[in-house]
């Protein structure tokens, strides 16, 4: 898996082998600022790891994609000026971003084959979402300038034709297909200045929308299990009187049974919480970031669980 580490005012790409004893290792450097596929946590599918750096110094520095070995052999290269939203496709084939969030872009796993998938000047693209047959995307589309995550949310074929419109309110944000490809999950801003998000499934064309999570605090990046039976999220909880959080939760898509992923998490609720995570290709396992809001605790760092919430382990500590 590939997570992001500050390292002297950089940002380095680093990756963990979770069934070597979680050796990590650094991973290519183009320049000195190397940007992980999701900014943060992200378990490639793909042979090949891809992300957004520089290459050259002064005028003729570049920035674009690179696909290196996980020994950090380069193998090809793109250039896009502020490529961004990174996302592998569930085969590893392709590749999925967008560029300065004004087009949307897809690749082969080797950097060829680039294709336009999404681009009108009036709007802003992000946040792509593959299908789980690797043949179409789902993203957030805004008004140009709207400076949000959120928008409205539209699916395009990779192979050619018009994006569709899903959603029509504006303030949708996080889609994420379910298995069979029937239904998104996404995040949906609600409440007096849009301040509240909650987890809202609908069908592929928007109808039957329903609200499922923790009504506590903010839910967002919802992620399907493989089997399409649950949805996992990071969503608020409450502390005695306070509402805090995020953790990671597990609701049914019909909004039942929500709660905490593993109750092994109970022992980190009291040192901070939950920022990313990540499905393993397979679906038997996630890894997840903890953000420790206590110096020198030692339990700030990547972990991994199972599926089932169990078998919790730590990889990576942050000192």
């Amino acid at each position: 898996m590939l997570f992001s580490r500050d390292w002297s005012s950089a940002e380095c790409l680093l990756a963990v082998t979770p069934d070597e004893g979680g050796r990590t290792q650094a991973v290519a450097g183009l320049s000195r600022q190397c940007v992980c596929t999701d900014g943060g946590l992200g378990w490639s599918p793909a042979t090949d790891i891809a992300f957004a750096a520089e290459r050259g110094r002064g005028v003729n520095r570049r920035a674009g994609i690179a696909f290196v070995r996980p020994d950090g052999e380069r193998v090809s290269w793109i250039e896009s000026p502020g490529a961004m939203d990174l996302r592998w496709a569930p085969d590893g084939s392709r590749l999925a971003w967008t560029e300065g969030l004004t087009h949307l872009y897809v690749a082969s796993a080797d950097g060829s084959g680039v294709q336009t998938v999404a681009a009108d000047a009036r709007f802003d693209d992000q946040s792509p979402a593959w299908s789980p047959g690797s043949r179409s995307v789902a993203f957030v589309r805004c008004r140009r300038g709207c400076d949000s995550i959120f928008g409205d949310i539209y699916v395009a074929a990779v192979d050619g034709g018009a994006p569709a419109q899903v959603t029509r309110d504006g303030w949708d944000a996080e889609p994420s297909f379910s298995p069979d490809g029937r239904r998104l999950a996404f995040v949906h801003a609600t409440g007096r200045h849009h301040a509240r998000w909650r987890i809202v499934v609908a069908d592929i064309d928007g109808r039957h929308r329903h609200t499922v999570g923790s009504r506590v605090g903010q839910s967002d990046s919802p992620s399907w299990s493989p089997r399409g039976d649950s949805i996992v999220y990071l969503g608020g909880y409450r502390d005695g009187s306070l509402i805090t959080g995020p953790e990671i939760r597990e609701v049914s898509p019909d909004g039942t049974d929500d709660h905490p992923l593993a109750r092994a998490f109970e022992a980190l609720r009291k040192t901070g919480s939950e920022v990313s995570f990540s499905w393993s290709p397979r679906g038997d396992r996630i890894a997840f970031e903890h953000l420790s809001e206590r110096e020198r605790d030692r339990n700030g760092g990547i972990y991994v669980v199972r599926a089932d919430g169990s078998g919790l382990r730590q990889l990576t500590r942050v000192p």
